[in-house]
């Protein structure tokens, strides 16, 4: 059995591989945002990995149900400027999420940041759609402050946490920079694999 593979001219699976690899290794470097699945974004929050979860949603949604552990930022894909709510959360060891109803707007406030200074990892946690359909519960807490925020008076600096910093943490850092078996390119690779050695 041989797939013809529109616009390539080819049913090779050597080319197809690299197609694939490029969609789903370097399709995320070039889109510059790095997306978490829902179980990637739960795991996170059970394991405190989290700097800061950031909704930027507007109140009203923020009051129908959020992700939980979460900091309302309202609007901040259409505002101008950081406020003082994530205010310190820019340095380079911060490991921040965004989340909005489905990932538009969480893109959006993630550009707004990287343009004013952000250096840290920054997540898009795409939105609370992809949350209830993975079948993971809302809650209506008080939005929490940010605790690598300047009003938090127990955040450290990063100059702390990065000597505090041990190999272990550097292992899991590579080991988190693998591509997720989640993301929606590699279903149809194997898929595609799949029909190919039947």
């Amino acid at each position: 059995i041989s797939w013809h593979i529109p616009y390539l001219g080819t049913s090779n699976p050597i080319l197809f591989g690299t197609l694939c690899f490029f969609l789903i290794h370097i399709q995320p470097l070039v889109a510059g945002q790095q997306f978490l699945s829902p179980l990637e974004f739960y795991n996170g929050i059970q394991n405190n990995t989290f700097d800061v979860i950031i909704d930027v949603r507007t109140l009203d949604e923020w009051n129908q149900g959020h992700i939980q552990n979460a900091t309302f930022v309202d609007s901040l894909s259409s505002q101008s400027s950081i406020p003082i709510d994530i205010q310190g959360c820019e340095g380079a060891c911060r490991t921040i999420v965004v989340y909005c109803r489905s990932g538009a707007r969480a893109g959006a406030a993630i550009d707004l940041m990287l343009s004013n200074g952000f250096d840290g990892t920054i997540y898009n946690g795409q939105g609370t759609s992809q949350w209830t359909s993975a079948g993971y519960d809302l809650v209506n807490d008080d939005s929490i402050d940010a605790k690598c925020s300047v009003g938090v008076d127990t955040a450290l600096p990063c100059q702390t946490i990065q000597e505090n910093m041990t190999d272990t943490s550097e292992e899991n850092e590579v080991t988190s920079s693998a591509p997720s078996f989640h993301h929606p390119w590699f279903f149809l690779c194997y898929t595609w694999v799949l029909f190919m050695i039947r």
